[in-house]
């Protein structure tokens, strides 16, 4: 299935479904191009905020293309929420390989554009030896600013992730783009068809409804209690998290012409009760 797979080019930042291609530009601006369908399931939004956390840029930098078949690799199909968690889990495999391979390469350019910044700010000479701590394992990348772990606070020291990609980009022979691949799939076994048992893949989303009904002998109907919960790790996509209840409730609850219409409260920020993105 092509969303288990991500690739990452310094180009554009791509596919969600198996082939999640992305990448930052050069001005900072990740494509997303996706194999799975938004269809108000909040694909797309779920998309954005993972790349965006995983990568280490702003979410509206992200772009999600739309879904074209004629370039984007074959999928399995858009169905039981499987987008978010499939796809998602590739973009952060491959996010977290394009982090790594930008800050491999930001050791060799970071000094000289922090020299760039020194120049056209003045001032005291930073208070640490930048030539010396510029090592991939000590950079850090938040909202689309590299900065080295544990600095000074100067923000002389701090580059906006484009300014590093371009000076990656641009320098003759030894110019490149970051690019990198993943392939996520969920642990799984083969079910035994004969005893119906089997582990035939990790779940893709898990939540529990519970309905409180209250029955008035002198009264036609009275409209039931319900309570929705869905626990994840990670809400990719807050904004959806209400139409995906009413979604659900009304899938097992048949209201009647005259009952009112359902109402529906987010929970607050950090809260159990929230769901997984697709």
């Amino acid at each position: 299935m092509s969303d288990n797979v991500g690739s990452v080019n310094s180009r554009g930042l791509g596919t969600p479904n198996p082939k999640v291609e992305k990448g930052p530009s050069c001005y900072l601006r990740p494509y997303v191009s996706c194999g799975g369908v938004e269809m108000g399931q909040g694909l797309h939004a779920a998309l954005v905020s993972t790349v965006a956390d995983a990568l280490g840029v702003r979410p509206e930098r992200v772009f999600v293309n739309p879904t074209d078949t004629a370039t984007c690799p074959w999928d399995v199909g858009t169905h039981a929420s499987r987008g978010a968690f499939i796809a998602g889990n590739a973009a952060i495999l491959a996010c977290h390989k394009a982090r790594d391979r930008i800050f491999e390469l930001a050791a060799e350019v970071f000094p000289a554009e922090v020299q760039r910044n020194l120049a056209r700010a003045g001032g005291p000479p930073p208070t640490i030896d930048v030539e010396a701590e510029a090592k991939a394992r000590r950079f850090e990348l938040r909202d689309g600013v590299l900065s080295l772990r544990d600095a000074p606070d100067d923000p002389r020291l701090r580059l906006d992730l484009g300014q590093v990609l371009r000076a990656i980009h641009f320098r003759g022979e030894r110019g490149q783009m970051i690019a990198a691949e993943a392939f996520f799939e969920p642990k799984s076994e083969l079910p035994d068809w004969e005893k119906g048992r089997g582990n035939l893949s990790a779940t893709y989303a898990f939540g529990a409804q519970g309905v409180e009904v209250e029955v008035e002998l002198d009264a036609r109907s009275t409209p039931p209690t319900i309570v929705a919960a869905t626990k994840c790790a990670m809400r990719t996509d807050p904004w959806g998290m209400p139409g995906c209840w009413r979604r659900s409730t009304s899938a097992g609850v048949r209201p009647s012409p005259s009952a009112p219409p359902a109402s529906c409260t987010s929970p607050a920020p950090g809260s159990s009760r929230s769901r997984s993105g697709s």
